[in-house]
């Protein structure tokens, strides 16, 4: 995984910094044909709130972004 080399390049290089990863409203509400694409998006949270905890103490932080539509008033 990408995070791995992320993690270690901020570590050599003494950085602070954020993870921002990216997941669909589709694992909390689900979506017909949507199933594999959901599950791996699902992964996500957990393993982005367990970086965080690992990693917080030397300030790389982590997060998960969850893009979507809403209506105009």
């Amino acid at each position: 995984m990408l995070i791995k080399h992320v993690i270690r390049d901020m570590l050599l290089n003494k950085e602070k910094g954020a993870i921002v990863h990216i997941t669909y409203i589709c694992t909390n509400t689900g979506y017909k044909g949507l199933s594999m694409y959901a599950t791996t998006k699902g992964v996500l949270e957990p393993f982005s709130k367990t970086v965080a905890r690992e990693w917080g103490e030397v300030r790389i932080g982590s997060n998960c972004v969850t893009p979507c539509f809403m209506e105009q008033g």
